[in-house]
Protein backbone atom coordinates (compact mmCIF):
# COMPACT_ATOMS: atom_id res chain seq x y z
CA UNK A 1 0.00 0.00 0.00
CA UNK A 2 3.38 1.95 0.03
CA UNK A 3 3.98 4.33 -2.80
CA UNK A 4 6.99 3.62 -4.95
CA UNK A 5 9.97 5.47 -4.87
CA UNK A 6 10.86 7.91 -7.94
CA UNK A 7 13.45 6.56 -10.17
CA UNK A 8 15.13 8.06 -13.41
CA UNK A 9 14.74 5.33 -15.59
CA UNK A 10 18.08 5.63 -18.13
CA UNK A 11 18.60 2.07 -19.32
CA UNK A 12 17.32 0.25 -21.54
CA UNK A 13 15.03 -2.61 -19.42
CA UNK A 14 12.01 -1.78 -16.91
CA UNK A 15 12.85 -1.30 -13.42
CA UNK A 16 12.06 -3.81 -10.82
CA UNK A 17 9.77 -2.54 -7.72
CA UNK A 18 10.12 -4.07 -4.61
CA UNK A 19 6.32 -5.28 -3.63
CA UNK A 20 4.82 -2.97 -0.91
CA UNK A 21 1.16 -4.49 -0.97
CA UNK A 22 0.61 -6.61 2.32
CA UNK A 23 -1.53 -8.96 0.70
CA UNK A 24 1.69 -9.49 -1.47
CA UNK A 25 3.98 -9.31 0.98
CA UNK A 26 2.76 -11.32 3.86
CA UNK A 27 4.48 -14.87 3.00
CA UNK A 28 6.25 -13.38 -0.11
CA UNK A 29 9.05 -15.35 0.51
CA UNK A 30 7.44 -18.92 -0.43
CA UNK A 31 6.56 -17.35 -4.20
CA UNK A 32 10.02 -16.38 -4.39
CA UNK A 33 12.22 -17.99 -6.86
CA UNK A 34 15.84 -17.42 -6.29
CA UNK A 35 17.76 -18.27 -10.11
CA UNK A 36 20.60 -16.35 -8.39
CA UNK A 37 23.24 -18.54 -5.67
CA UNK A 38 22.56 -17.69 -1.89
CA UNK A 39 26.48 -17.11 -1.19
CA UNK A 40 26.60 -14.37 -4.01
CA UNK A 41 25.62 -13.17 -7.07
CA UNK A 42 24.95 -10.34 -9.70
CA UNK A 43 23.93 -9.60 -12.98
CA UNK A 44 20.37 -10.55 -14.23
CA UNK A 45 18.13 -13.33 -12.95
CA UNK A 46 15.39 -15.86 -14.35
CA UNK A 47 11.85 -14.67 -12.28
CA UNK A 48 9.02 -16.62 -13.88
CA UNK A 49 6.92 -14.64 -11.24
CA UNK A 50 6.90 -10.86 -10.39
CA UNK A 51 3.96 -9.93 -7.98
CA UNK A 52 3.81 -6.09 -9.59
CA UNK A 53 1.98 -7.97 -12.67
CA UNK A 54 -1.18 -8.67 -10.87
CA UNK A 55 -2.97 -5.22 -10.40
CA UNK A 56 -0.57 -3.48 -12.74
CA UNK A 57 -0.27 0.27 -13.30
CA UNK A 58 -1.08 0.73 -16.77
CA UNK A 59 -0.34 3.91 -18.70
CA UNK A 60 -0.33 6.83 -16.88
CA UNK A 61 -2.14 7.10 -13.62
CA UNK A 62 -4.56 4.04 -14.88
CA UNK A 63 -4.76 1.06 -12.14
CA UNK A 64 -5.80 -2.54 -12.92
CA UNK A 65 -8.57 -3.65 -10.05
CA UNK A 66 -8.17 -5.84 -7.93
CA UNK A 67 -11.13 -7.84 -6.97
CA UNK A 68 -10.42 -10.63 -5.31
CA UNK A 69 -7.20 -12.41 -3.66
CA UNK A 70 -6.51 -15.71 -2.32
CA UNK A 71 -3.25 -17.02 -0.61
CA UNK A 72 -2.84 -20.71 1.07
CA UNK A 73 0.66 -22.10 2.53
CA UNK A 74 1.94 -25.41 3.90
CA UNK A 75 5.37 -25.80 5.99
CA UNK A 76 6.32 -29.24 7.93
CA UNK A 77 9.90 -30.79 8.38
CA UNK A 78 12.18 -28.77 5.56
CA UNK A 79 8.83 -28.82 3.04
CA UNK A 80 6.87 -25.50 2.28
CA UNK A 81 4.28 -24.80 -0.09
CA UNK A 82 2.06 -21.93 -1.37
CA UNK A 83 -0.74 -21.37 -3.36
CA UNK A 84 -1.91 -17.70 -4.71
CA UNK A 85 -4.94 -16.93 -6.75
CA UNK A 86 -6.14 -13.67 -7.47
CA UNK A 87 -8.71 -12.24 -10.25
CA UNK A 88 -8.45 -8.16 -11.92
CA UNK A 89 -10.94 -6.40 -13.51
CA UNK A 90 -11.28 -4.61 -16.60
CA UNK A 91 -9.25 -1.87 -16.97
CA UNK A 92 -9.21 1.32 -19.96
CA UNK A 93 -6.42 3.67 -20.68
CA UNK A 94 -5.50 5.84 -23.62
CA UNK A 95 -2.24 5.28 -25.24
CA UNK A 96 0.53 7.41 -27.23
CA UNK A 97 -1.55 7.50 -30.19
CA UNK A 98 -4.71 8.85 -28.36
CA UNK A 99 -6.12 5.08 -28.71
CA UNK A 100 -8.51 3.69 -25.98
CA UNK A 101 -6.76 -0.02 -24.86
CA UNK A 102 -8.41 -2.19 -22.74
CA UNK A 103 -7.10 -4.88 -20.29
CA UNK A 104 -9.58 -7.78 -19.83
CA UNK A 105 -10.18 -8.92 -16.51
CA UNK A 106 -8.06 -11.56 -16.07
CA UNK A 107 -7.37 -14.63 -13.25
CA UNK A 108 -3.66 -15.26 -12.10
CA UNK A 109 -2.83 -18.54 -10.34
CA UNK A 110 0.86 -19.23 -8.90
CA UNK A 111 2.02 -22.36 -7.15
CA UNK A 112 5.30 -22.75 -5.57
CA UNK A 113 7.03 -25.20 -3.38
CA UNK A 114 10.76 -25.61 -2.10
CA UNK A 115 11.89 -29.00 -0.40
CA UNK A 116 14.83 -28.66 1.76
CA UNK A 117 17.43 -31.24 1.16
CA UNK A 118 20.39 -31.52 3.69
CA UNK A 119 22.19 -28.53 5.17
CA UNK A 120 21.35 -25.23 2.73
CA UNK A 121 20.84 -27.12 -0.32
CA UNK A 122 17.36 -27.42 -1.62
CA UNK A 123 15.07 -27.67 -4.80
CA UNK A 124 12.17 -25.62 -5.65
CA UNK A 125 9.69 -25.72 -8.29
CA UNK A 126 7.23 -22.43 -9.26
CA UNK A 127 4.44 -22.56 -12.13
CA UNK A 128 2.75 -19.11 -13.01
CA UNK A 129 0.11 -18.42 -15.18
CA UNK A 130 -2.55 -15.75 -16.49
CA UNK A 131 -5.97 -16.47 -18.17
CA UNK A 132 -7.46 -13.62 -19.64
CA UNK A 133 -11.13 -12.78 -20.40
CA UNK A 134 -10.21 -13.71 -24.25
CA UNK A 135 -7.04 -15.92 -24.21
CA UNK A 136 -6.56 -18.88 -22.07
CA UNK A 137 -3.12 -19.09 -23.39
CA UNK A 138 -2.02 -15.60 -22.23
CA UNK A 139 0.91 -15.85 -20.85
CA UNK A 140 2.43 -19.65 -18.31
CA UNK A 141 5.53 -20.60 -16.86
CA UNK A 142 7.05 -23.30 -14.80
CA UNK A 143 10.41 -23.27 -13.53
CA UNK A 144 12.64 -25.98 -11.12
CA UNK A 145 15.67 -24.48 -9.11
CA UNK A 146 18.23 -25.90 -7.20
CA UNK A 147 20.86 -24.99 -4.13
CA UNK A 148 23.69 -27.81 -3.63
CA UNK A 149 26.32 -26.98 -1.30
CA UNK A 150 29.34 -29.14 -0.75
CA UNK A 151 30.86 -27.26 2.08
CA UNK A 152 32.01 -23.91 1.22
CA UNK A 153 31.09 -24.22 -2.52
CA UNK A 154 27.42 -23.40 -4.11
CA UNK A 155 25.98 -25.04 -6.94
CA UNK A 156 23.39 -23.71 -8.58
CA UNK A 157 20.99 -24.68 -11.47
CA UNK A 158 17.99 -23.17 -12.98
CA UNK A 159 15.59 -23.97 -16.01
CA UNK A 160 12.06 -22.55 -16.81
CA UNK A 161 10.09 -22.38 -19.81
CA UNK A 162 7.12 -19.88 -21.10
CA UNK A 163 4.13 -19.89 -23.47
CA UNK A 164 3.04 -16.52 -24.46
CA UNK A 165 0.69 -16.45 -27.08
CA UNK A 166 1.25 -20.06 -28.01
CA UNK A 167 4.62 -19.80 -28.23
CA UNK A 168 7.48 -21.77 -26.27
CA UNK A 169 10.43 -19.93 -25.20
CA UNK A 170 13.39 -21.54 -22.85
CA UNK A 171 15.92 -19.87 -19.98
CA UNK A 172 18.51 -21.58 -18.08
CA UNK A 173 21.49 -20.54 -15.81
CA UNK A 174 24.13 -22.18 -14.10
CA UNK A 175 26.25 -20.86 -11.47
CA UNK A 176 28.95 -22.17 -9.23
CA UNK A 177 30.04 -20.14 -6.24
CA UNK A 178 32.66 -20.35 -3.72
CA UNK A 179 33.13 -18.40 -0.66
CA UNK A 180 36.43 -19.56 1.61
CA UNK A 181 38.20 -17.36 4.30
CA UNK A 182 41.18 -16.56 2.75
CA UNK A 183 39.34 -16.23 -1.24
CA UNK A 184 36.46 -16.38 -3.09
CA UNK A 185 35.20 -17.45 -6.98
CA UNK A 186 32.66 -17.17 -9.17
CA UNK A 187 31.66 -18.51 -12.45
CA UNK A 188 28.00 -18.18 -14.10
CA UNK A 189 26.47 -19.02 -17.62
CA UNK A 190 23.19 -18.01 -18.71
CA UNK A 191 21.01 -18.65 -21.68
CA UNK A 192 17.75 -17.14 -22.38
CA UNK A 193 16.02 -18.01 -26.20
CA UNK A 194 14.49 -14.92 -27.88
CA UNK A 195 10.64 -16.93 -27.31
CA UNK A 196 10.99 -16.68 -23.55
CA UNK A 197 8.42 -13.91 -22.57
CA UNK A 198 7.07 -13.92 -18.90
CA UNK A 199 6.06 -9.90 -19.49
CA UNK A 200 2.28 -10.76 -18.07
CA UNK A 201 3.12 -12.93 -15.25
CA UNK A 202 6.87 -12.37 -14.20
CA UNK A 203 10.34 -10.42 -14.84
CA UNK A 204 13.09 -11.63 -17.16
CA UNK A 205 13.29 -8.27 -19.54
CA UNK A 206 16.49 -9.37 -21.18
CA UNK A 207 14.57 -11.88 -23.70
CA UNK A 208 17.32 -13.43 -25.95
CA UNK A 209 20.52 -13.19 -23.61
CA UNK A 210 23.61 -15.12 -23.66
CA UNK A 211 26.09 -14.52 -20.72
CA UNK A 212 29.10 -15.51 -19.32
CA UNK A 213 30.64 -14.11 -16.03
CA UNK A 214 34.07 -15.24 -13.74
CA UNK A 215 35.00 -13.56 -10.89
CA UNK A 216 37.84 -14.20 -8.26
CA UNK A 217 39.74 -12.42 -5.48
CA UNK A 218 41.19 -12.65 -2.28
CA UNK A 219 39.57 -11.90 1.41
CA UNK A 220 41.18 -10.53 4.32
CA UNK A 221 40.87 -10.98 7.68
CA UNK A 222 42.59 -7.78 9.92
CA UNK A 223 43.53 -8.18 13.19
CA UNK A 224 43.34 -4.59 14.09
CA UNK A 225 41.27 -2.21 16.28
CA UNK A 226 38.49 -0.97 13.90
CA UNK A 227 38.34 -2.93 10.51
CA UNK A 228 37.54 -6.48 10.62
CA UNK A 229 37.30 -7.67 7.02
CA UNK A 230 38.11 -6.95 3.12
CA UNK A 231 38.16 -8.23 -0.11
CA UNK A 232 39.13 -7.66 -3.64
CA UNK A 233 37.48 -9.13 -6.73
CA UNK A 234 38.41 -9.27 -10.49
CA UNK A 235 36.24 -9.83 -12.92
CA UNK A 236 35.34 -10.64 -16.62
CA UNK A 237 31.56 -10.79 -18.15
CA UNK A 238 31.02 -11.34 -21.57
CA UNK A 239 27.57 -10.94 -23.05
CA UNK A 240 25.32 -10.76 -26.49
CA UNK A 241 21.80 -9.59 -26.37
CA UNK A 242 19.15 -10.58 -29.59
CA UNK A 243 17.63 -6.64 -28.62
CA UNK A 244 21.16 -5.99 -30.17
CA UNK A 245 21.50 -8.67 -33.13
CA UNK A 246 23.07 -10.77 -31.15
CA UNK A 247 26.90 -8.68 -30.91
CA UNK A 248 28.95 -9.63 -28.48
CA UNK A 249 29.97 -7.16 -25.50
CA UNK A 250 33.03 -7.72 -22.77
CA UNK A 251 33.41 -5.81 -19.99
CA UNK A 252 36.15 -6.19 -17.36
CA UNK A 253 35.35 -5.18 -13.51
CA UNK A 254 36.82 -4.50 -9.91
CA UNK A 255 35.13 -4.45 -6.69
CA UNK A 256 36.49 -3.67 -3.56
CA UNK A 257 35.13 -3.34 -0.13
CA UNK A 258 36.33 -2.60 3.86
CA UNK A 259 34.42 -3.70 6.21
CA UNK A 260 34.72 -2.59 10.30
CA UNK A 261 33.87 -4.09 13.29
CA UNK A 262 31.41 -1.76 14.27
CA UNK A 263 28.86 -2.91 11.15
CA UNK A 264 30.25 0.36 8.95
CA UNK A 265 32.00 -0.10 5.85
CA UNK A 266 32.57 1.15 2.10
CA UNK A 267 32.43 -0.27 -1.42
CA UNK A 268 34.16 0.67 -4.86
CA UNK A 269 33.22 -0.75 -7.84
CA UNK A 270 34.63 0.35 -11.49
CA UNK A 271 33.40 -1.97 -14.26
CA UNK A 272 34.39 -0.58 -18.56
CA UNK A 273 34.02 -2.02 -21.92
CA UNK A 274 32.46 -1.87 -25.12
CA UNK A 275 28.41 -1.80 -25.33
CA UNK A 276 26.49 -2.27 -28.81
CA UNK A 277 24.09 0.68 -29.86
CA UNK A 278 23.49 0.87 -33.35
CA UNK A 279 27.32 0.73 -32.80
CA UNK A 280 29.71 -0.08 -30.42
CA UNK A 281 30.39 2.64 -28.07
CA UNK A 282 32.61 2.88 -24.77
CA UNK A 283 31.12 2.26 -21.41
CA UNK A 284 32.19 2.71 -18.13
CA UNK A 285 30.77 3.03 -14.56
CA UNK A 286 32.41 3.89 -10.98
CA UNK A 287 30.34 3.51 -7.71
CA UNK A 288 31.26 4.42 -4.19
CA UNK A 289 29.01 3.16 -1.70
CA UNK A 290 29.21 3.58 2.44
CA UNK A 291 27.42 2.98 5.31
CA UNK A 292 27.90 3.53 9.23
CA UNK A 293 26.92 1.23 12.25
CA UNK A 294 23.69 0.20 11.88
CA UNK A 295 23.34 0.15 15.50
CA UNK A 296 24.07 3.69 15.96
CA UNK A 297 21.32 6.44 16.86
CA UNK A 298 21.92 8.22 13.52
CA UNK A 299 22.46 5.75 10.46
CA UNK A 300 23.55 7.06 7.01
CA UNK A 301 23.88 5.05 3.36
CA UNK A 302 24.82 6.50 0.93
CA UNK A 303 26.96 6.45 -2.69
CA UNK A 304 27.78 8.52 -5.57
CA UNK A 305 28.09 7.07 -8.87
CA UNK A 306 29.34 8.14 -12.65
CA UNK A 307 28.32 6.31 -15.67
CA UNK A 308 29.71 7.20 -19.28
CA UNK A 309 27.21 5.27 -22.05
CA UNK A 310 24.14 5.19 -23.81
CA UNK A 311 21.55 7.12 -21.92
CA UNK A 312 17.71 5.44 -23.65
CA UNK A 313 15.73 8.09 -21.83
CA UNK A 314 17.83 10.52 -24.03
CA UNK A 315 18.57 9.04 -26.84
CA UNK A 316 22.48 9.69 -26.90
CA UNK A 317 25.98 8.95 -25.53
CA UNK A 318 26.74 10.79 -22.63
CA UNK A 319 27.96 10.96 -18.85
CA UNK A 320 25.10 10.62 -16.12
CA UNK A 321 26.10 11.37 -12.38
CA UNK A 322 23.62 9.64 -9.72
CA UNK A 323 24.00 10.34 -5.88
CA UNK A 324 22.13 9.01 -3.13
CA UNK A 325 21.75 8.83 1.05
CA UNK A 326 19.55 7.32 3.36
CA UNK A 327 19.33 8.97 6.89
CA UNK A 328 18.03 7.30 9.95
CA UNK A 329 17.05 8.70 13.31
CA UNK A 330 16.49 5.24 15.75
CA UNK A 331 14.46 6.38 18.51
CA UNK A 332 13.49 4.76 21.55
CA UNK A 333 11.37 1.37 20.60
CA UNK A 334 8.29 3.40 19.15
CA UNK A 335 9.38 5.82 16.96
CA UNK A 336 11.96 6.10 13.64
CA UNK A 337 12.48 8.70 11.42
CA UNK A 338 13.98 8.12 7.58
CA UNK A 339 15.12 10.89 4.79
CA UNK A 340 15.80 9.17 1.30
CA UNK A 341 17.58 11.94 -1.05
CA UNK A 342 18.43 10.77 -4.68
CA UNK A 343 19.68 12.90 -7.47
CA UNK A 344 20.28 12.10 -11.16
CA UNK A 345 22.41 14.74 -13.31
CA UNK A 346 22.46 14.19 -17.05
CA UNK A 347 24.88 15.51 -19.51
CA UNK A 348 24.68 15.70 -23.30
CA UNK A 349 27.15 14.59 -25.75
CA UNK A 350 28.89 18.28 -25.55
CA UNK A 351 29.45 17.59 -21.55
CA UNK A 352 26.45 20.34 -21.26
CA UNK A 353 23.73 19.77 -18.08
CA UNK A 354 20.88 18.10 -19.69
CA UNK A 355 18.74 18.09 -16.31
CA UNK A 356 19.34 17.68 -12.79
CA UNK A 357 16.39 15.43 -11.00
CA UNK A 358 16.40 15.67 -7.04
CA UNK A 359 14.12 13.10 -5.00
CA UNK A 360 13.06 14.13 -1.68
CA UNK A 361 11.39 10.85 0.71
CA UNK A 362 10.98 11.93 4.18
CA UNK A 363 9.06 8.45 6.41
CA UNK A 364 8.08 8.85 10.55
CA UNK A 365 6.74 5.93 11.89
CA UNK A 366 5.41 6.26 15.72
CA UNK A 367 3.78 2.28 17.36
CA UNK A 368 1.13 3.81 19.69
CA UNK A 369 1.30 0.60 21.32
CA UNK A 370 2.70 -3.05 20.07
CA UNK A 371 -0.48 -3.66 17.71
CA UNK A 372 -0.94 -0.43 16.72
CA UNK A 373 1.19 1.66 14.03
CA UNK A 374 1.33 4.76 12.35
CA UNK A 375 3.57 5.70 9.13
CA UNK A 376 3.61 9.22 7.62
CA UNK A 377 5.67 9.10 4.39
CA UNK A 378 5.76 11.63 1.44
CA UNK A 379 7.81 12.45 -1.83
CA UNK A 380 8.73 14.95 -3.64
CA UNK A 381 10.37 15.24 -6.67
CA UNK A 382 11.84 18.40 -9.01
CA UNK A 383 13.65 18.81 -12.30
CA UNK A 384 16.02 21.86 -11.17
CA UNK A 385 16.80 22.55 -14.69
CA UNK A 386 13.16 23.07 -15.86
CA UNK A 387 11.86 24.13 -12.60
CA UNK A 388 9.40 21.50 -13.34
CA UNK A 389 7.74 19.24 -10.29
CA UNK A 390 7.67 15.26 -11.74
CA UNK A 391 6.15 14.06 -8.46
CA UNK A 392 4.51 15.23 -5.16
CA UNK A 393 2.74 13.40 -2.80
CA UNK A 394 2.04 12.88 1.10
CA UNK A 395 0.15 9.63 2.66
CA UNK A 396 -0.70 8.04 6.08
CA UNK A 397 -0.64 4.30 6.29
CA UNK A 398 -2.24 3.35 9.60
CA UNK A 399 -2.07 -1.18 10.31
CA UNK A 400 -3.36 -2.32 13.54
CA UNK A 401 -2.48 -6.12 14.33
CA UNK A 402 -5.71 -7.41 16.06
CA UNK A 403 -4.76 -11.25 15.91
CA UNK A 404 -1.32 -13.17 15.39
CA UNK A 405 -0.75 -12.60 11.39
CA UNK A 406 -3.21 -10.60 11.02
CA UNK A 407 -3.92 -6.82 9.96
CA UNK A 408 -6.15 -4.24 9.28
CA UNK A 409 -4.61 -1.48 6.95
CA UNK A 410 -6.07 1.94 6.24
CA UNK A 411 -4.47 4.12 3.54
CA UNK A 412 -5.10 7.98 3.02
CA UNK A 413 -2.96 9.01 -0.23
CA UNK A 414 -2.82 12.73 -1.83
CA UNK A 415 -0.99 13.74 -4.98
CA UNK A 416 -1.01 17.34 -5.69
CA UNK A 417 0.05 18.41 -9.52
CA UNK A 418 2.89 18.09 -11.52
CA UNK A 419 4.02 19.45 -14.28
CA UNK A 420 6.97 17.67 -15.66
CA UNK A 421 6.92 15.00 -18.55
CA UNK A 422 8.38 12.35 -16.32
CA UNK A 423 6.26 12.72 -13.45
CA UNK A 424 2.49 12.17 -12.57
CA UNK A 425 -0.74 13.46 -14.32
CA UNK A 426 -1.91 17.21 -13.48
CA UNK A 427 -4.34 17.78 -10.65
CA UNK A 428 -4.80 17.00 -7.26
CA UNK A 429 -6.33 13.54 -5.78
CA UNK A 430 -7.09 12.09 -2.96
CA UNK A 431 -7.59 8.09 -2.55
CA UNK A 432 -8.08 5.85 0.35
CA UNK A 433 -8.42 2.49 1.00
CA UNK A 434 -8.70 -0.29 3.88
CA UNK A 435 -6.94 -4.03 3.42
CA UNK A 436 -7.86 -7.07 5.47
CA UNK A 437 -5.52 -9.72 6.13
CA UNK A 438 -5.94 -12.74 7.66
CA UNK A 439 -3.82 -15.92 7.81
CA UNK A 440 -3.54 -18.52 9.89
CA UNK A 441 -0.86 -21.01 9.44
CA UNK A 442 2.66 -21.98 11.52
Amino acid sequence: MEADPFILKLGKYEEYLEERRPFFVEGGEVFRFRSNPYTFGFGPSINPFYSRRIGKALYGSTIVPLIFGFKGFIKSRGFEGGLLSTLTDVAFYIDDYGDTIREEKAVYNVLSFRKQLSGYSNFGFIYSGKVSQDDIFKNHSAGINFHYFIQKTELTGTYSVSLYEKNVGNAFALHITTLEEDHHFMFSVMNIDTLYNVSEIGYTPWVGLRRVAIMAGPNFEIAGSKLQYASFSLGFNSKAEAYEGMKSQNFLFLHTSLNYKNGAGIEFHLSGGREYVEDYIKEYEVNIDGWSSPNARLEFRGGLGLHRGYNYYRGYEGLMVSHRGVFRIHGDSRYNWEIRLRGWLEFDPSTSLEEYTLSFQPRFQYALNKDLLVSFYGQYVKLIKSYETASKNVNLLISYNFRPKSWIYLVLSKDFASDGSQGQPQGVSLNSGICFIFSNFA
